[in-house]
């Protein structure tokens, strides 16, 4: 089909991360005949990109700044959009929504 076959290392959560993963992973590949067929990238050397690009989302208003923790969340895990409009008074970003429709989507 003349397609390409690339491999990406999610390597973006260094707490979590078991060392030597990822070199694993890439000789299981290869033990199977997968190689990439362009460098392999990983997402680690990419940070620069990511905030460039959240940046741009938010100031454009199609992603805002959240305080609220995995804890915050109600039991079904449905984030109810706290901080859509704002975060409240003495709360810290942890991570970047995005703005979507409040109806499911």
């Amino acid at each position: 089909m003349n397609g390409e076959w690339l491999l990406r290392i999610d390597d973006i959560d260094p707490p979590r991360e078991i060392a030597g993963a990822a070199t694993q992973q890439i000789e299981q590949l290869a033990r199977f005949g997968l190689h990439s067929d362009s460098p392999i990238l990983y997402q680690s050397t990419r940070r620069q990109i990511h905030e460039q690009l959240i940046d741009k989302l938010v100031r454009a208003k199609r992603a805002y700044p959240c305080g609220c923790s995995a804890k915050d969340l109600p039991s079904s895990g449905v984030y109810l959009g706290t901080c859509r409009d704002g975060l409240d008074k003495g709360r810290t970003p942890r991570s970047v929504r995005l703005l979507v429709p409040t109806k499911p989507v």
